[in-house]
């Protein structure tokens, strides 16, 4: 099993105990390049709030004169990014009116209190990992990354953070 996995379920595990503020209907993990709130004729994510976890990639971490070309794992270290998120429906008025200064401000404190949910998160993968309760990882170091308004797109408005984690492979005895 790769890291990014027990890295990605504890990072949501510890989103969905931040997200105490209005908390979102959806609460998992996302796969693919991008992730697109789902919607049907009786439901929209957006609306009922989607929060999740997406493993980005994972890179090799080749350091300077560290070149590792023996079979396995070709050098010892990897940075995996995650990407939280979280978004919400936009107020929508009606056809002859606009949203209310008051509305936007209700949703800009939303976004903030979920971005605040976010750093907690953030604070509680770092607690995990440091008392080795994240299965397959024993080092890792952990480093924030961009927090990231996402949209209008739609009726959805929301944001990302990314982390990236720094650690070894999972190749055996080579990691």
């Amino acid at each position: 099993m790769t890291v990014a996995l027990p890295l990605a379920q504890s990072l949501l595990a510890c989103l969905e105990d931040s997200l105490t503020v209005n908390p979102p209907a959806q609460v998992c993990l996302r796969a693919g390049e991008f992730v697109n709130p789902q919607i049907s004729t009786t439901e929209d994510e957006c609306c009922s709030g989607l929060a999740w976890v997406r493993i980005v990639g994972t890179d090799p971490l080749i350091l300077r004169g560290q070149e590792d070309l023996t079979f396995g794992c070709f050098n010892h270290m990897r940075a995996t990014v995650l990407e939280m998120g979280v978004v919400r429906c936009m107020p929508t008025p009606d056809a002859d009116t606009l949203v209310s200064c008051d509305q936007w401000t209700a949703l800009t404190a939303q976004m903030e209190a979920d971005h605040t949910a976010m750093e907690a998160a953030l604070c509680c993968l770092r607690e995990l990992v440091r008392g080795g309760t994240v299965p397959a990882i024993t080092d890792v170091a952990l480093y924030v990354g961009e927090y990231a308004p996402r949209g209008p797109d739609g009726r959805c408005l929301g944001a990302t953070l990314a982390v990236r984690a720094e650690h070894g492979c999972s190749c055996g005895s080579g990691g």
